[in-house]
């Protein structure tokens, strides 16, 4: 079976989990919530690896954007 779309990769949920280092239940979360979006076949679930990497960057650059910058000791002390 060739698993690409004009030569795009699609992951299975096991190998999304394996990627993002986290339990298989927690990756088919995030697919059922159409956190990551997916592709149906029939009845099989795959992510173009594509998505995967931009859902991966949108939750980095939200998490820098949403970070409080550190104070310095100075500037807190009157």
């Amino acid at each position: 079976m060739n698993n690409n779309i004009r030569g795009e990769d699609l992951l299975t949920p096991v190998e999304v989990a394996d990627m993002l280092k986290v339990s298989r239940a927690t990756a088919y979360a995030l697919l059922s919530r159409g956190e990551v979006p997916t592709v149906r076949i029939g009845s099989l679930v795959r992510v173009r690896r594509g998505d995967l990497e931009g859902y991966l960057r949108e939750r980095t650059e939200l998490k820098n954007r949403t970070k409080p910058k550190p104070s310095s000791s100075a500037e807190t002390k009157e």
